[in-house]
């Protein structure tokens, strides 16, 4: 019997999701759901699914597992509105952020006969440094699994099975403990990024140094086009309150033991303490950038000339065996 995914939303994401299927199987018809033309029009332009509908219903109506791939702010929303069409025995999978509040909605909203799961996926380190949507984006990846009380096995195993179609690597968790890694990954650099740029718009002699401002400072401040609105960047702030709150602290805790650094005359403790963080960043960026997590690989991956050469492309990492 065929099998019929619709994604909704489709940005990078949720083309790459349509692309990604449709690379590894030809039994499962793919349907897309967007509201901004923009998207439907690159999606179609990639055919990356086999139908674009206009109509929510009948992008949802016959769809066996619905992916809803919106920002944070607008999944109940979405939900709402996509539970009206679902039939009995469809699945229902959250990708946003906010694996509690969409668990919590779903635990009262959802229809009878309908399963419900979070599963929210990484990328392959490959395609960091570009935008490009592509079949391959979840090769090698993580998916963050947080399945509600009440699902049933069958339920599961469907998130599993499209995991392991997309090449993605399932990492079980519970809601609060999801909603921690994707503040700490995804969320909380952005704030960072938001005040730093919050804090010099206010500094003396800022209307001349922001003129100066390079790739760098610009590549800082491309993170906040993750936010759309101020209404948006608040309702993940609240969303994500108690380890927001948590990770303010440890910044708070950082830049007392930089400003140290700083203020010391112990000059060489300072260089120390410095290189340390940058190799161990070194050592993260490898792991990151090719998905080798072992140690000992990472560390020899990361020497001067291999790190380079990974993160510049002057060679393909491999895939894992």
């Amino acid at each position: 019997m065929t099998e019929l995914i619709t994604i909704i939303g489709l940005d990078r994401i949720g083309i790459s999701m349509g692309l990604a299927i449709k690379s590894k199987s030809t039994s499962i018809v793919r349907v897309g759901f967007d509201q901004n033309p923009y998207h439907t029009r690159l999606a179609g332009e990639e055919k990356a699914f086999d139908r674009i509908d206009k109509d929510l219903h009948k992008a949802v109506e016959k769809a066996d597992i619905v992916l809803l791939n919106s920002l944070p702010i607008d999944v109940a929303g979405w939900m709402e509105d996509i539970c009206r069409s679902l039939k009995v025995g469809a699945l229902l999978v959250n990708m946003s952020p906010v694996h509690s509040q969409a668990g919590e909605w779903a635990a009262k909203n959802l229809p009878n006969g309908c399963g419900f799961v979070n599963a929210t996926f990484s990328i392959n380190g490959r395609f960091l440094d570009n935008e490009d949507d592509t079949a391959d984006l979840f090769d090698d990846s993580v998916m963050i699994l947080s399945v509600p009380p009440g699902m049933g096995e069958e339920t599961v195993q469907k998130i599993l099975d499209l995991a392991a179609l997309v090449g993605a690597n399932p990492m079980f968790s519970d809601p609060v403990e999801a909603d921690g890694f994707l503040s700490q990954s995804d969320l909380f650099p952005r704030i960072v990024n938001l005040m730093v740029l919050q804090g010099l718009k206010n500094q003396s002699g800022w209307s001349d140094a922001q003129k100066m401002t390079g790739p760098n400072f610009w590549n800082l401040s491309k993170t906040l086009f993750a936010f759309p609105s101020g209404e948006s960047a608040h309702f993940e702030m609240k969303a994500h309150k108690a380890n927001l709150l948590l990770l303010l602290d440890m910044l708070r805790d950082q830049i007392d033991r930089m400003q140290e650094v700083i203020e010391s005359d112990d000059d060489n403790a300072g260089k120390a303490s410095i290189q340390k963080m940058l190799d161990e960043h070194n050592v993260w960026m490898t792991r990151r950038k090719t998905g080798k997590w072992d140690a000992k690989e990472a560390e020899e991956e990361a020497k001067p000339r291999g790190i380079w050469h990974k993160l510049f492309g002057m060679r393909t990492p491999g895939k894992k065996s």
